[in-house]
């Protein structure tokens, strides 16, 4: 436009101000009074803006939050500089080298250490930025240099050189800084940098200031750029956020809720029956975008990941597969679901806990390798066409609580039944669904004020015939129609509470149409119409390898192949112990968790068995929990075992207990796994082989004992002065058969002295050496220098002098003595003197 400025305001703002602006925010109570000196700043730079460029849009309108909004979302520049990993220790040691501070220095430490600075005084409090501020406030500039635009350029190219791992050149960024900011400044783009501004305002707050539909278009656009675009003038109100293809959106969450509450909750409104949940589908949340062979994906925090799955037919790890199974009437449309990994051989899904990233697969082929599946939630946009929002009409109004105690909170909205009657308006509504949310208090009190003359009481006597509920159904008004439109998910969860059998999945009041009359709104045929194409799916069938090549009156006819549905395995499933009769109290306040259990004994048998005797039943064992039981260790048995926080009991335990009707104490070998409780008890009262130090023995606790002796794991090998000092310690007096313990003998019986391959056959030193192994002794086939005897055949003395030699060599000498100092030592019951029976030749 001609007389447009190309200067941009924020080549005139210094960045020192911004800083000044979060520290006063900061210091300032309430927040109210915050976000009165946040509008301000915005204010004066919507005044700027328009002194330099009239009404024109400018890209630079993002510059006069990004200080703020960008410590919160990572869309622009200055939040890659978080490519430092959010590790402020990296962040120290860059100050350190480039200011020259000594590591052991006070101030060195007091960086390096910022959580816990032992030599740091009151005001430095255990925030790096903080921390930062009193290290570099000597160090710095009074006042900085630098307009908020060379700030951005240097986070830039901060960014840059931790991207590309160039050291030297986020370096001398940070020196740059460093150079031409003060120690306010600084402090402040730490706190930027590493998205911890900590002024007490949300980002909500801060949206809300900018503009109040700020924080609901960019839930839908996550882009910040378009949000201040398109929201630069505050007077002017968006109607409804517009998704648009290829530009990402942030999809609706369900509301966290804690297990334990969620399930005491669930199980008292099904009265501890059986009942069922959808699967928690353990993916990736991704959107798909198409428009013809364009494809784009993005994730939940609006990150693309085309060049993973495929940007067109040919490229891409899901893409090339899936291209071909669009209805050839789609030309665009977004998607957005479910990115799971699938295991070709189970045919099954992988869990994030496997270790298996579905953002980082590789091409596959011949079913090699694991695939990735897209499950679609919704439908958003088709062939341009949004399918996102539904125009309904409000018949009745819900009384508020708390903040919105005293007008209507919740509306009640229906679909018109179309008259028989051509060109008549409706006459009648059938109830579909309930709608709280997708306004503010403002908005709200002003649809309020706008429906209050047309609220009548509801009488559940004569309730209005224009107005058809579900049976049993009350409400609290009824009023004259006022058109709506909700974000719907067709589903059943809640039908039965309304007329039309269908109600939405966290429907949102997206805006109050002005420009359709009441009799306009959706009617009861096209909402049948609606449910009943394809059941909301782009296409009928299933296109394959050998279809998409194939002409179609050449198909063979394939018998019809019925799939069930994926749902737990039986032997997996709680038993449903609703109608079981308490037949004891053995289990009395006493938890189990069963996770499977023998042939004859199965999961559910055990789990009723211990309902029957006054237990109750878990499918996640807690703090109150007794034991886990199981016959045999699977994955999740593993897991359990890994935290050492329960103790995970063999089925036969708890089959035992059955059969007897006590609760028998746990024994060592009723255990796959004791907690540090239980084995601290264990080694109190048996020993390491679980021998009982005071219950008196069995057959049955020997056999286990001697067992657990015998396996693997309690094998100790013993040296022979072990061996040794065990028999002096128990076996004091001579023993007749310990006649030779300490004696290490060499037999004489190989022609090669030491080679047990050249060994004499048929010799009676053979004998001789069964004879010394009964009596304790040990026998050796190398003349080493622990051998103490050596065992001669009278007969056969080709080796003595040989023999002789070597021990001579020896500083211990080992006894040659000939076979009958064995057998008359055994006679005579006692060791006879070896120089009595010494070889001559």
């Amino acid at each position: 436009m001609a007389g447009v400025s190309t200067v941009e305001v924020a080549t005139q703002v210094p960045f020192y101000d911004l800083c000044a602006l979060l520290e006063k925010i900061a210091s300032t109570t309430g927040t109210e009074k915050k976000k009165k000196i946040l509008e301000f700043f915005v204010n004066s730079w919507r005044e700027a803006h328009a002194k330099l460029h009239g009404t024109s849009k400018t890209a630079e309108y993002i510059c006069c939050i990004d200080g703020l909004l960008l410590t919160h979302f990572t869309l622009v520049c200055a939040c890659c500089c978080l490519i430092l990993t959010k590790n402020e220790v990296v962040l120290a040691k860059y100050y350190i080298e480039i200011l020259s501070i000594g590591k052991d220095s006070t101030d060195g430490r007091k960086l390096l250490n910022y959580r816990a600075p032992k030599n740091a005084k009151q005001d430095s409090v255990a925030d790096f930025a903080s921390v930062a501020y009193f290290v570099l406030r000597n160090r710095c500039p009074e006042k900085g240099s630098l307009k908020i635009d060379q700030v951005n350029k240097y986070l830039d190219q901060l960014a840059s050189a931790n991207i590309d791992h160039k050291r030297d050149e986020a370096k001398k960024a940070l020196q740059l800084l460093l150079r031409n900011t003060s120690a306010l400044e600084q402090k402040w783009l730490i706190r930027i940098i590493f998205k911890e501004l900590k002024i007490g305002l949300s980002e909500n707050s801060v949206f809300n200031v900018y503009h109040p539909d700020a924080m609901e278009l960019f839930g839908v656009c996550n882009s910040l750029p378009k949000v201040c675009m398109d929201l630069h003038d505050r007077s002017i109100r968006m109607n409804e956020a517009e998704m648009s293809l290829f530009s990402p959106f942030r999809p609706m969450l369900a509301e966290r809720k804690h297990i334990n509450e969620a399930s005491k909750s669930v199980e008292k409104v099904m009265n501890n029956q059986s009942f069922y949940i959808e699967t928690k589908i353990d993916g990736e949340r991704m959107q798909l975008h198409k428009d013809k062979d364009s494809f784009m994906y993005f994730s939940r925090s609006a990150n693309e990941y085309t060049h993973v799955f495929g940007g067109d037919p040919s490229s891409g790890v899901l893409t090339p597969h899936i291209a071909g199974c669009f209805s050839s009437s789609v030309h665009s449309c977004i998607l957005d679901g479910e990115m799971v990994v699938v295991d070709p051989k189970t045919d099954t899904w992988l869990s994030k806990g496997m270790n298996v990233d579905v953002k980082s697969l590789t091409a596959y082929e011949n079913d090699e390798g694991h695939h990735p599946c897209f499950i679609v939630f919704d439908i958003l946009i088709i062939n341009e066409k949004k399918l996102a929002n539904l125009d309904l009409v409000i018949v009745g109004g819900y009384f508020g609580v708390g903040r919105r105690s005293g007008m209507t909170s919740h509306f009640m909205c229906a679909v018109a039944v179309p008259s028989n009657v051509p060109g008549e308006h409706p006459k009648v509504f059938h109830s579909f669904c309930k709608v709280g949310s997708g306004y503010t208090i403002n908005e709200l009190r002003e649809l309020d004020q706008q429906l209050r003359p047309h609220w009548n009481a509801f009488d559940t006597k004569k309730p209005p015939e224009s107005i058809i509920l579900a049976p049993g159904f009350k409400f609290y008004g009824c009023c004259s129609p006022a058109l709506v439109i909700p974000e719907p998910q067709l589903g059943q969860s809640w039908a039965l509470l309304f007329k039309t059998g269908v109600t939405l999945r966290f429907p949102r009041l997206e805006a109050v149409r002005s420009d359709k009359m009441w009799y306009e709104c959706l009617n009861l045929n096209e909402l049948t119409r609606l449910k009943s194409v394809a059941e909301g799916k782009l296409t009928y069938q299933h296109v394959n390898a050998e279809e998409k090549s194939e002409p179609a009156k050449k198909r063979r006819r394939e018998a019809v192949r019925v799939e069930q549905s994926r749902t737990v395995a039986k032997h997996f499933k709680p038993a449903d112990v609703s109608s079981v009769e308490e037949v004891s109290q053995m289990f009395q306040e006493k938890e189990f968790y069963i996770v499977n259990g023998p042939s004859s004994h199965p999961k559910a048998v055990l789990e009723k068995k211990v309902a029957e005797n006054g237990g109750t039943l878990t499918q996640n064992p807690c703090s109150d929990t007794l034991c886990v039981v199981a016959e045999r260790i699977n994955v999740r048995v593993k897991n359990i075992i890994s935290q050492d926080k329960y103790d995970v009991v063999k089925a036969s335990w708890l089959i035992n207990c059955l059969d007897s009707g006590e609760l028998k104490p746990w024994i060592p070998s009723d255990m796959f796994h004791s907690s540090s409780r239980t084995a601290d008890k264990f080694a109190e009262e048996f020993d390491r082989h679980g021998d009982s130090y005071t219950e008196f023995a069995t057959a049955e606790s020997l056999r286990k004992a001697f067992d657990n002796v015998q396996s693997k794991n309690s094998a100790v090998p013993l040296s022979t002065d072990e061996i040794l000092e065990i028999s002096q310690r128990y076996f004091p007096d001579n023993s007749p058969f310990g006649l030779f313990k300490h004696c290490r003998v060499y037999l004489d019986q190989f022609i090669i002295i030491g080679n047990k391959s050249t060994g004499i056959p048929n010799s009676s030193l053979e004998l001789i050496g069964l004879k010394l192994r009964m009596f304790g002794a040990r026998i050796t086939d190398s003349f080493d220098s622990k051998v103490t005897h050596v065992v001669f055949d009278e007969r056969d003395l080709c080796r003595l002098k040989e023999l002789q030699r070597v021990t001579q060599d020896r500083e211990v000498k080992q006894h040659l003595v000939t076979l009958d100092w064995v057998t008359q030592s055994i006679q005579a019951e006692k060791l006879l003197p070896e120089r009595h029976f010494r070889p001559v030749t």
